[in-house]
């Protein structure tokens, strides 16, 4: 649709940790993250008794960065029609900041939240002294296993 103006949304829910950029297998689960934010955006819409004008449309678009492509979620809106331009305002003051459970079902375990939390328990327990020979191979290998069930 010519003349329009994009509004990018993010790749997920404001307050939900996603997939970083240059990080092993970014792309894969950042599509799946942009897909489960953009249905999610569409069932919030939808539930509050809201309908998308037809001057509008919800993609997953891309951008380059320093590091590599990145994906979010934009609406994509005419800014010359009064319906479109309201209903974009209303849709970014309104978006959920968490992901909801059908989305959460989508997207399974967060395996990248997961990895993180292991990694922090090992900095920790480094830190503490309390980190016994091969402990720290242990949860490595837990850390590079969760990331594979992510991709």
């Amino acid at each position: 649709m010519p003349g329009l103006e994009t509004l990018d949304l993010g790749p997920c829910p404001s307050d939900e940790e996603c997939a970083q950029v240059g990080s092993d297998g970014y792309s894969g689960r950042a599509h799946r993250e942009c897909a489960a934010w953009r249905d999610q955006v569409r069932r919030h819409f939808s539930t509050h008794g809201r309908v998308m004008p037809d001057s509008c449309q919800l993609a997953i678009d891309s951008h380059t960065h320093d590091f590599g492509q990145y994906h979010e979620v934009a609406v994509m809106f005419d800014p010359d029609d009064q319906p479109s331009v309201e209903f974009t305002n209303w849709l970014e003051e309104s978006l959920p900041s968490r992901w909801d459970e059908i989305a959460r079902q989508e997207l399974g375990p967060q395996t990248g939240v997961l990895s993180s939390l292991v990694l922090r328990v090992v900095a920790f327990a480094e830190d503490q002294g309390d980190l016994r020979a091969g402990e720290f191979d242990v949860l490595q290998a837990l850390v590079r296993e969760l990331e594979d069930c992510g991709r």
